[in-house]
């Protein structure tokens, strides 16, 4: 290739997607957190789709040094850029069941240009009556978040 066609400048890095796991205590502290629990001072490239692990669904208020408290996964925001699309399907694994939290039999889909915010459950039951059991080591599974592949426009 000629170096009019060469570039130095590297290829455009796919657009991110931003995902935040907001946690709330018993005291109606509010903060996010990383995988492991440990709380998010500021938005840095462990918050990118590509890297969402598995969330703890219960971890210690950071508010609560001498006498500790947890907190509840209780929010998932999630920031799209408008050429992407994505797939939520909530997966948690409460006392070695994996839950399904969907509002239909399909994942919902995430349009593009949007902040969405999803609202976790207070109480995880098996069906209307049946509460579970407590579970301090309860996850979000890391596959709750997928891109949607563009469809490519029809050739005339």
């Amino acid at each position: 290739p000629s170096p009019q066609h060469l570039s130095t400048n590297p290829p455009n890095p796919p657009p991110r997607c931003y995902v935040g796991f907001e946690y709330e205590c018993s005291k109606g502290h509010r903060f996010f957190c990383l995988a492991g629990g440990a709380p998010v001072k500021a938005a840095n490239k462990e918050n990118t789709l590509t890297c969402v692990p598995d969330m703890l669904l219960y971890t210690a208020c950071p508010s609560h040094t001498n006498k500790p408290l947890l907190g509840q996964l209780m929010r998932v925001f999630v920031v799209t850029p408008e050429v992407v699309t994505l797939s939520l399907s909530l997966n948690v694994m409460y006392n070695n069941t994996i839950l399904t939290l969907t509002p239909s039999e399909t994942p919902v889909q995430i349009p593009g240009g949007h902040v969405t915010v999803v609202r976790l459950p207070f109480v995880y039951c098996v069906d209307a009556d049946t509460p579970l059991p407590f579970d301090i080591s309860a996850l979000l599974l890391k596959n709750c978040l997928t891109r949607v592949p563009r469809r490519r426009k029809a050739e005339h």
